[in-house]
């Protein structure tokens, strides 16, 4: 299966938007975004529309710069004919940089749950949108054997028990003696 997700957003937030597309490489899920991704073409636009058209998800980043980013809002419309398509499973997931609020969102995607994201929340972003959507991508973690201590097993192996009662035994003597 293919996990494409094309990536929209204004010039302004480039470099939180590379970086969210090289962990989301790590995750094994395929971004594409027009500053790493542009060819030589002679129309811009048709290959961006091109690259919406063959993505399954497509991440519309919300910010400040959102508003005045005319790009931005076209590919959106792009995006949002493709998934007109009765037969087109696409999906569009608002993601909020910064502290942007919601209201800042298009019309079009107030509505629909998104994730906040900062340079602090990079990897954790790319997760939940790994496990939201591309459930499959996990499914090897769930399939494994637990290889850790059982609760209850981890007193055993740390030896905590052992030291708590030596350390407790060393300020009971210097107590005694000490004083």
């Amino acid at each position: 299966m293919h996990h494409n997700i094309f990536i929209s957003y204004a010039n302004p937030d480039i470099d939180i938007v590379e970086n969210l597309s090289t962990e989301l490489k790590t995750q094994g899920i395929k971004a594409w975004l027009h500053s790493l991704g542009r060819t030589l073409a002679k129309n811009a636009w048709n290959e961006i529309t091109k690259m919406i058209k063959e993505s399954t998800v497509i991440i519309f980043v919300v910010s400040k710069s959102t508003k005045y980013a005319e790009g931005q809002k076209k590919e959106l419309d792009i995006a949002l004919e493709k998934t007109l398509s009765v037969s087109d499973s696409t999906k569009i997931m608002p993601i909020f940089v910064d502290d942007t609020p919601t209201s800042d969102a298009p019309e079009e995607l107030r509505r629909k749950i998104g994730i906040f994201l900062n340079a602090r929340t990079v990897k954790s972003t790319v997760f939940k949108i790994a496990t939201q959507l591309f459930p499959e991508l996990n499914s090897n973690h769930l399939s494994k054997p637990w290889k850790y201590p059982r609760p209850g097993e981890w007193l055993k192996i740390s030896k905590l028990k052992m030291f708590l009662s030596r350390n407790i035994l060393i300020k009971m003597i210097n107590y005694i003696f000490v004083r």
